[in-house]
C-alpha cells in the first residue's frame, strides 16, 4: 500500500496516535472533536510537502493524494463553453493534491464564480466548492480531446470503422449505474454559450448535472478521480501512449453526510471494485475514510476500522485496532449497533427493552450526554449476554472502553452472574426491583397522571378521588386470579429455562441429549415444589402489599387497561410526573446514584480514584 503506517503526536485535539500495516480501505470511525479530521488532514499536507513534524508517514510509494473535506458545497451557476480551453492541462488530482486548489485559469473567463478570484484552502474547516468545479473541468475536457481525436481520425482515414474507437463515457457510465441506480448519464453538450452535463432519471427526464441532489453530486466527485484515471486511460490508448502507474490516495472526510444508507453501501462497493480492477489499469488505490455512518461502520471487516477514543492522560494509543476484538461476541452485546456503537465513545450501558431506554430518558434528561443507551431486545438474551460481556470485558476495559449493564431482577440473572469474573460482576447491575416500570409505582404520579389522561370526573365515578385510592386500585389488580396466573406463568418460564455448558462434554449428539435429559430430569423433579414456592412468593407479596416484588411491566399493563390506556405510553406519561415530584421518591434516588457511577467511571478508571462508596452502590 501508499501508507503502510503513521503516526501523529501533540496535534490539536490529538495527543498520540498511531497505527500500521494499513490495508486498502482504513476506515477510522469515533465522536466528533476526537481528532479524525486532524489525521486526515495532517495526512494529505505531510504527503504534499507543507505537513507538520508531528505527522509522520511510513509510505511504500508516493501516492497522489486527493483531500475530499466534510464541508462540501456544490459548485453553482452555469459552466461557459471557453473554459476548458483556458484551463491548464492537468488531471483532477493535480488539481485537488495541494492544500491550496490550484485553478490553473483566469478569473476573468465568463461565468467563473467570485470564490476562484484568491484559491480557496482545501482544509476541514472551509467549504469546498473545487470538487464539483473539476468534474465540470475533466468531463468537457474529456468531451473536447475525444472529439479532437475522432476528427483527426476521420480526416486520416477518411472513415471511421464501426468499433474502432472505444466509448470514452464507459467508465463514468459504469459508476454512475454502480453509484446511483436511479439515474443515468446521457452526455456532455453545448447549450448556446454554455455546456450542459445531462442524466436521465427514472422518468426519462433530462437532469442537469447543477440539478441533482446533493447526495448525487457528492457521489460523483468523491469518486470522479478513479473515473478520471479510467477515462484517461482510454484517451492515452487512442493516443497510443502507454498507460502509467498511478498511485491514487482518497482522504474522504464523512462520505456519509449527504447519503442515503444504501447510496452508502454503493460508494464502498465501487471502491472495492475499483481497487480489484485497479491493477488492469494502472491503477493503486488506497482510501482512508473518517466517518460516524453506522451503515459503514458494520459493512467493513474488522482488519480495515480503528476506533478513535479521546486522548487520556497517560498518553496512550487513542486508535483502537478492532481486528483485537471478537466481533461475534461484541454483536452478542450490542446486537444490530455491534462496532458503531463502541465508536460514539461515550460509556455504553445496556438495557434489557426499548421501554427501558425510554423510562431512564425520562427520568435522567441528560443521561445521554455521556451514555449510549442500548436495548438488548428483551429477556432471552440476557443469559447469551452475560457469557459474551464475561468473555470480552477484560479487553474492552484495557482499550479504555466502559460498557456496563442494567438488568431486571430475577434468580437465573444473579445465579449465572455469581460465576463470573469480578470485572463482570461489578459492571452488570442487577436492579434491586423486579424492573424498571417498579421504579415508577409510585402513587402520587399515577394519580395525577390519569386526572389528566382519563379525567378527574371518570375517576370520581370509579371512587378514585385521590393518590391514596390508587393503592385500592392496585390491590384489586393483584389479587384477580388473572394476574397470578401471569405472574406465576412470567417467574415459573423463568425457572424453566436453563443455561447449558458443554465444556465438560463430548461434542456429540448423544452427549449433548443426554446432559439435557439429566437437566430437564431434575427440574422435572423440582416442579411441584417450584411451583409452590413460586405461588407462595407472589401471595406473601399481594397480603403485604410488596408491590416492588411483583413484576411491574404486569401491573402497569393491567392498570392502564382499566382505564383504556396504551400501557406504554402510560409508563412514558407516568415517568414524566415522576420527575417533577419534590421529593423524589428513595428508590428513585438509589438508581440516580447507580447511573451516577456509571456516568463517572471513566474518570474513575483514568484516575484510578474510585471510593468505596461508589464501588458498593455498582456492586449491590
Amino acid at each position: 500500500m501508499a501508507i503502510s503506517g503513521f503516526e501523529i503526536k501533540n496535534t490539536g485535539v490529538i495527543k498520540n496516535t498511531k497505527c500500521s500495516d494499513i490495508h486498502s480501505v482504513l476506515i477510522i470511525a469515533g465522536p466528533n472533536g476526537v481528532g479524525k479530521s486532524t489525521i486526515l488532514e495532517n495526512l494529505f499536507t505531510s504527503i504534499n510537502g507543507s505537513g507538520s513534524p508531528n505527522c509522520l508517514i511510513e509510505m511504500d510509494t508516493i501516492p497522489e493524494p486527493v483531500y475530499i473535506p466534510p464541508h462540501r458545497m456544490p459548485f453553482p451557476g452555469p459552466f461557459h463553453k471557453s473554459i476548458p480551453f483556458f484551463t491548464a492541462p492537468r488531471t483532477f488530482s493535480n488539481a485537488l493534491s495541494k492544500s491550496t486548489y490550484w485553478k490553473g485559469f483566469d478569473v476573468s473567463v465568463p461565468d467563473l464564480h467570485y470564490i476562484f478570484n484568491n484559491p480557496p484552502t482545501r482544509s476541514r474547516l472551509n467549504p469546498d466548492v473545487a470538487m464539483f468545479f473539476e468534474v465540470k473541468v475533466k468531463l468537457t475536457s474529456f468531451d473536447n480531446e475525444f472529439n479532437r481525436i475522432v476528427t483527426e481520425t476521420y480526416k486520416k482515414n477518411r472513415e471511421i470503422a464501426r468499433d474502432s474507437i472505444p466509448e470514452i463515457y464507459t467508465p463514468f457510465k459504469k459508476a454512475i449505474s454502480t453509484l446511483l441506480p436511479g439515474i443515468r448519464f446521457k452526455d456532455v453538450i453545448i447549450n448556446g454559450d454554455h455546456y450542459q452535463i445531462n442524466f436521465i432519471n427514472k422518468s426519462n427526464d433530462i437532469v442537469e448535472f447543477d440539478s441533482l441532489s446533493s447526495g448525487e453530486k457528492d457521489l460523483i466527485a468523491m469518486t470522479f478521480p478513479v473515473v478520471e484515471i479510467q477515462m484517461n486511460t482510454i484517451i492515452q490508448n487512442l493516443k497510443g501512449i502507454p498507460a502509467k502507474q498511478n498511485n491514487l490516495l482518497l482522504l474522504l472526510d464523512s462520505p456519509e453526510t449527504h447519503l442515503h444508507s444504501s447510496l452508502q453501501i454503493n460508494l464502498l462497493n465501487y471502491i472495492r471494485t475499483a481497487i480489484e480492477d485497479g491493477e488492469k489499469l494502472g491503477l493503486k488505490l488506497q482510501v482512508i475514510m473518517a466517518t460516524h455512518s453506522q451503515t459503514i461502520i458494520e459493512s467493513v471487516d474488522p482488519d480495515e476500522l480503528l476506533l478513535m477514543q479521546f486522548a487520556t492522560t497517560d498518553s496512550k494509543n487513542q486508535l483502537i485496532n478492532t481486528k483485537q476484538l471478537d466481533k461475534d461476541e461484541l454483536k452478542n452485546i450490542l446486537g444490530n449497533l455491534g462496532l458503531s456503537a463502541l465508536s460514539t465513545g461515550k460509556i455504553l450501558l445496556l438495557v434489557e427493552g426499548e421501554t427501558d431506554k425510554d423510562i431512564l430518558r425520562i427520568l435522567f434528561p441528560d443521561i445521554e450526554e455521556k451514555i449510549t443507551l442500548i436495548s438488548l431486545g428483551g429477556k432471552g438474551k440476557i443469559l447469551r449476554l452475560i457469557d459474551s460481556f464475561d468473555k470480552v470485558i477484560k479487553t474492552l476495559v484495557q482499550r479504555g472502553i466502559e460498557i456496563f449493564a442494567v438488568l431486571d431482577r430475577d434468580r437465573n440473572t444473579e445465579d449465572l452472574l455469581r460465576t463470573k469474573s469480578d470485572e463482570t460482576q461489578k459492571r452488570i447491575k442487577v436492579l434491586s426491583s423486579v424492573c424498571l416500570e417498579n421504579y415508577l409505582l409510585n402513587y402520587k404520579a399515577i394519580y395525577e397522571e390519569l386526572i389528566v389522561s382519563v379525567s378527574r370526573s371518570i375517576l370520581e365515578k370509579k371512587h378514585i378521588r385521590s393518590e391514596q385510592d390508587i393503592s385500592t386500585v392496585i390491590i384489586d389488580i393483584v389479587n384477580k386470579n388473572e394476574f397470578l396466573a401471569k405472574e406465576l406463568r412470567l417467574r415459573f418460564s423463568e425457572e424453566l429455562s436453563f443455561n447449558m455448558k458443554t465444556i465438560d462434554i463430548e461434542l456429540t449428539a448423544e452427549a449433548i441429549s443426554n446432559k439435557m435429559e439429566q437437566i430437564l430430569q431434575t427440574k422435572k423433579e423440582r416442579i411441584n415444589i417450584m411451583l409452590e414456592n413460586e405461588k407462595k412468593t407472589i401471595l406473601n407479596a399481594i397480603e403485604n402489599k410488596s408491590f416492588q416484588d411483583l413484576n411491574g411491566k404486569l401491573l402497569f399493563s393491567d392498570l392502564a387497561a382499566e382505564f383504556g390506556l396504551d400501557s406504554e405510553v402510560f409508563i412514558k406519561h407516568v415517568a414524566a410526573k415522576i420527575i417533577s415530584l419534590s421529593p423524589r421518591p428513595d428508590d428513585l434516588a438509589s438508581l440516580s446514584r447507580t447511573l451516577e457511577v456509571i456516568k463517572n467511571s471513566k474518570d474513575i478508571v483514568q484516575n484510578h480514584e474510585e471510593t468505596s462508596q461508589d464501588a458498593n452502590e455498582l456492586n449491590r
